[in-house]
């Protein structure tokens, strides 16, 4: 499976830092996660790829958040860089799509 570059969405991660110095002592990952902006952003450069591999939007949203933690220390922290979020977020799809086709697993017992 060959999932394009997705280049870093600094509009968004300024969007959310804004938002953060705004609102306050909101939970890390609802300001991560505010209107879908990360994941609609990826889904936007492989959404077609990855239903080509039968991936769902609400596949994808799982996937994604089952790596909430990598998206936090990305977009507030600075303590990964985008290309790892995103070789994170390759890896766990291409890993998904190749056990479900070897072994029928379904994604809630991909994730376990």
């Amino acid at each position: 499976m060959t999932l394009a570059e997705v280049s870093e969405p600094k509009e968004i991660k300024d969007l959310i830092r804004d938002l953060r110095s705004k609102l306050g002592d909101v939970q890390d990952s609802s300001i991560v996660w505010y209107l879908n902006k990360i994941p609609q952003y990826i889904w936007s450069v492989w959404g077609k790829s990855l239903r080509r591999f039968g991936i769902s939007w609400q596949e994808f949203l799982k996937i994604v958040s089952e790596n909430n933690d990598l998206l936090v220390k990305w977009a507030l922290y600075d303590q990964v860089g985008w290309d790892d979020v995103i070789n994170k977020l390759r890896s766990d799809l291409l890993s998904y799509v190749q056990q479900r086709k070897s072994r029928s697993k379904t994604l809630l017992s991909f994730l376990k």
